[in-house]
């Protein structure tokens, strides 16, 4: 078996013969970006389509990746090296350097030499096939177990202090008969006059219509003071999977209590990495969190639902999944049995907003 040994200062790759063998790749075939976290050490992988032109050395693949993956290989879907992929763009297109162009440099250069590797036998090989199942865009049941169980931890008190100051508590009512509640987050906004709070539109039952909702639905809401006061919302026929709950500027006894979270930096978040799901309990005012892992997949679209292992109360749906840096990751959006809980992106928010 010939095996082609590229060595430098810092990393040693061993390719296999067929990184040199002559290889046509039809355009717009099924590829994926792999990568591998330096922290977590996991093998994460993102598809795609080939882009490929015939004459370009560097073209580009509609796989999404994490700034960690530039540098790994691009592959079809039967584990054959396609390229490597050399940057990001905003085009939700990721490029890539072709083989041919990439071995052609390491002739040149001389970084290629050529032996026999004796003993190339079935474990080897059985070695490699169990790498190759790894690269799928998704964890096991049990690998997403052993994760959690490696990435446990908690908000440090002065994150938890400072994330205290913009979550607050809303229950929804029809008259004097409480419906709902949920956890909402302040926000930024440009509206001078009233303070803004992105919560779930489970805080609104399924059965009742537009009207209904105007004219008979209350909502109260919760400040970090124990303060209790009145919300509306405003055209609530726009809004899908969350809205905007609006309160008056001068209802606010003491605004210094209240701390808007800014969703305008765009931010890229790592994939694994540990989280938190935050909410508020509206009868006593507890602050309450629960940490988990991010499973958010890289490649995900923006209106997409994305799951971390953060359980939550069903309170604390609406509530803010934030990083141990207490950046805004996104809106817990509902709970579900299997140990994972469903958020919606920050960048969808971001782009409604």
């Amino acid at each position: 078996m010939l095996i082609f040994s590229l060595s430098t200062s810092r990393t040693c790759l061993v390719l296999m013969p067929q990184v040199c063998r002559d290889m046509q790749f039809e355009p717009h075939t099924k590829v994926a970006a792999v990568c591998r976290c330096f922290s977590s050490g996991f093998l994460t992988a993102t598809s795609g389509l080939n882009l490929a032109s015939p004459t370009n050395e560097t073209i580009v693949s509609t796989c999404r990746i994490h700034k960690a993956g530039i540098g790994g290989p691009l592959v079809d879907f039967d584990g054959n090296f396609v390229g490597m992929n050399s940057s990001r763009t905003k085009m939700e297109k990721t490029a890539y350097v072709r083989r041919e162009g990439i071995f052609r440099f390491l002739v040149l250069h001389g970084k290629v030499s050529v032996r026999v590797k004796e003993g190339f036998d079935d474990a080897s090989r059985a070695r490699m096939n169990s790498e190759m199942k790894a690269i799928r865009p998704s964890l096991s049941a049990k690998s997403v177990e052993k994760l959690s169980k490696s990435r446990k931890g908690a908000l440090s008190k002065q994150v938890l202090s400072r994330l205290s100051m913009s979550i607050v508590a809303l229950a929804s009512f029809d008259g004097d008969t409480q419906l709902h509640e949920c956890t909402g987050t302040c926000i930024e906004s440009s509206c001078p006059d009233a303070t803004c709070f992105l919560t779930s539109i489970n805080l609104i039952p399924y059965t009742w219509w537009l009207g209904k909702i105007t004219e008979s639905l209350t909502i109260k809401v919760r400040l970090p003071d124990d303060q209790i006061v009145t919300g509306w919302i405003e055209n609530p026929e726009i809004y899908v999977d969350f809205f905007i709950v609006k309160i008056k500027n001068d209802d606010v006894i003491d605004p210094l209590h209240l701390c808007h979270l800014s969703l305008d930096r765009a931010t890229q978040f790592e994939p694994y990495r540990k989280v938190a799901a935050v909410w508020r309990h509206y009868d006593s005012g507890e602050l309450k969190a629960t940490s988990g892992v991010d499973l958010a997949s890289v490649c995900a679209l923006t209106d997409e639902e994305m799951l971390s292992t953060c359980r939550i109360h069903e309170v604390g749906i609406g509530g803010p999944l934030v990083d141990f840096d207490g950046n805004f990751v996104g809106m817990n959006c509902s709970g579900t049995k299997q140990r994972k809980t469903p958020y919606v992106q920050r960048p969808s928010i971001r782009e409604f907003m």
